[in-house]
């Protein structure tokens, strides 16, 4: 194939997927990544496709806006790296199923074991799937820079390894997802560093947390008078009612199985996917009511003990957030409201959840039980939410400001 630069490379493919009858939806979702793998291009300087952009791209793991390990960003950033290989193989584009990519191994037995026994430590560890496994993820590319330097072995690291490999980070990484590396290498460098020389030259993390959002009174009115009506299906009423009425977590509501639904004592039990802990909660009259009726009359015929299901056969279970944004967005787009870039995923109704509890007078102890936060100044973050507790706090101007602001 003659030489295409980056950007006329992915208008072609995508031209070839239009030609072959995809949905412009479909399109669009390939669009938003290969921009970024284009700005991304610009900084590193290259106008073709090249392994080490590929690499950088592919490597970049955690979601933007919480910081947070996204397995969907992971399969659909290598899907357009695959489907760019192979169009510059082909010419056209062509449709399979892509296996996952093994990790490069490790050049010395010392990385190879010491990466085992901590991957062995974590699973002892009373912490979620997330964090075990950035925690990994930080160690493989930890030990991997080392070798990459000629170190053979943590004891024989000198200083400055650590802000030679935050510098090797920075690379592929944004800041904001700095404090992942920073809580993953603390992680490893408490099990591996047993003389203490590296941890100390650790940064501490420095997060900014934004204001909570929260539904408005209007927004809140339109949207459980949607949930009302008939056009929400059952298994999406009883989804929205438990982010609403408990605050459940998207990650949490899609784990739910039929028999941690407690009918007899009226509650709800779930081992939290974020912090490993249990949660027990009160069964709402309007949530068990939603659940039932979607059991009832609803929920496609299976032998899967996850609560809730797909619509379309062969009838899988809900996964990941994905599967309950698709759900808000889809309620919030028929109430009529948060359209635009405005957030309308489960944290947002998760936030309001805690906010009304809040205003209402609810103890911040209370509200961290019920949210399953394991800190309760997690929870103080909703203070921000709450405008006239936070009017309450403003200290008065001094007289001499007030007469030069005059």
């Amino acid at each position: 194939m003659d030489y295409l630069n980056l950007e006329e490379l992915i208008e072609n493919l995508l031209d070839s997927m239009r030609k072959q009858g995809y949905m412009e939806s479909t399109i669009s979702m390939y669009r938003s990544p290969f921009n970024k793998l284009i700005n991304l291009s610009k900084q590193m300087n290259t106008d073709r496709l090249t392994p080490e952009l590929s690499s950088a791209f592919v490597s970049d793991t955690f979601n933007e806006r919480t910081g947070q390990y996204s397995s969907e960003k992971v399969r659909l950033r290598t899907r357009c790296i695959n489907l760019l290989e192979d169009y510059l193989a082909n010419g056209m584009f062509v449709f399979k199923i892509y296996k996952k990519s093994k990790k490069q191994p490790f050049c010395s037995w010392y990385s190879e074991e010491i990466y085992s026994r901590f991957e062995q430590f974590l699973k002892t560890e009373n912490i979620s799937d997330s964090t075990t496994y950035s925690a990994l993820l930080i160690a493989y590319r930890f030990l991997h820079y080392l070798e990459s330097v000629g170190i053979e072995s943590i004891d024989n690291a000198p200083p400055w390894v650590i802000p030679g490999f935050f510098g090797e980070m920075s690379k592929t990484w944004s800041r904001g997802g700095m404090h992942i590396i920073i809580d993953g290498l603390k992680r490893f460098l408490k099990f591996a560093d047993k003389d203490s020389r590296l941890l100390p030259c650790v940064p501490k993390a420095r997060r900014t947390r934004p204001i909570i959002p929260t539904l408005t009174e209007d927004e809140e009115s339109a949207l459980w008078h949607m949930i009302d009506s008939e056009l929400v299906a059952p298994r999406d009423r009883a989804i929205i009612l438990l982010s609403m009425l408990t605050g459940l977590r998207a990650s949490d509501i899609v784990s739910l199985e039929i028999k941690d639904i407690d009918w007899t004592n009226d509650t709800i039990s779930i081992v939290q996917r974020k912090t490993g802990t249990l949660l027990m909660l009160p069964l709402v009259p309007a949530v068990g009511n939603a659940i039932m009726t979607y059991l009832l009359n609803d929920r496609p015929k299976s032998n899967s003990p996850k609560l809730f299901l797909r619509y379309d056969a062969p009838y899988k279970p809900l996964e990941g957030h994905s599967s309950c944004y698709a759900i808000s967005k889809k309620v919030f787009g028929l109430a009529g409201i948060r359209e635009g870039n405005q957030r309308k995923g489960f944290h947002l109704l998760r936030h309001h959840t805690a906010s009304k509890m809040l205003s209402k007078g609810v103890a911040i102890q209370t509200i961290s039980s019920l949210l399953g936060h394991t800190d309760p100044d997690t929870t103080k973050l909703y203070l921000s939410t709450d405008r006239e507790k936070l009017l309450g706090c403003c200290l008065p101007l001094p007289t001499e400001v007030k007469e030069a602001l005059k």
